[in-house]
């Protein structure tokens, strides 16, 4: 993603709107708008203030199903896919992926508890 779409996708959040702010965590979370991997600069533009922040937690709470379907863990997707591969010069990157996968997951399960509640106080 260039560096102006990343700006553009920011500015959609930093709106004093509430109602703009919904239309683009909307925009950057459903459907097929934006690319799985840049959805976070939406995202974080509209945590640039406090009623942003507010938003964006009452999102995650109502959405928070699907955002964990779409982001969550794939190492088992990617292992499969990988493994119908004959490809011996990858597998050493592959497997070193599958990892970082899985560790970061972890950490996410154990430390969720702590976020929903530091997020809460913000």
């Amino acid at each position: 993603m260039t560096e102006e779409k990343v700006r553009l996708l920011r500015a959609m959040g930093q709106s004093i709107k509430p109602e703009i702010i919904e239309n683009t965590l909307k925009f950057v979370f459903e459907g097929d708008n934006v690319r799985m991997q840049d959805s976070i600069s939406g995202f974080v533009g509209c945590t640039s203030c406090r009623d942003g922040r507010d938003l964006v937690w009452k999102f995650l709470q109502k959405n928070w199903k699907t955002l964990v379907e779409r982001f969550g863990d794939k190492t088992s997707e990617i292992k499969a896919f990988f493994d119908t591969m004959d490809t011996p010069i990858v597998a050493r990157p592959v497997k070193k992926v599958l990892e970082t996968i899985h560790m970061r997951s972890e950490v996410l399960k154990h430390d969720l508890k702590a976020i929903e509640k530091y997020l809460k106080q913000q």
